[in-house]
């Protein structure tokens, strides 16, 4: 799968990657206009429209380890996949 970004949202990713450093860092990807570091706040943006604008999924470096994903990681992507209720929603929902 590929994921494609308006420049502005690559280049605010590549950001947090910079001030990181060596640290890992992260967060969620959020579907609609604009996007959120937090999904309460798009949510509310957009009148929780969930079939316009939802959860993609989240992401995060690995400064010191392989540019894969690690087992832990795979386990929670197949987790929220086999648990459709699992995914963030809305407090509201």
């Amino acid at each position: 799968m590929r994921l494609l970004l308006p420049d502005e949202v690559a280049e605010r990713l590549a950001g947090a990657l910079r001030d990181a450093g060596r640290r890992e860092v992260g967060g969620v990807l959020m579907g609609g206009r604009g996007g959120a570091r937090s999904p309460t706040p798009l949510f509310r943006e957009t009148g929780h429209d969930y079939t316009r604008y939802n959860y993609l999924g989240e992401w995060h470096s690995h400064p010191s380890f392989a540019l894969e994903p690690s087992h832990r990681d795979s386990e929670s992507m197949w987790r929220l996949v086999k648990t459709p209720r699992s995914a963030p929603t809305s407090p509201c929902s």
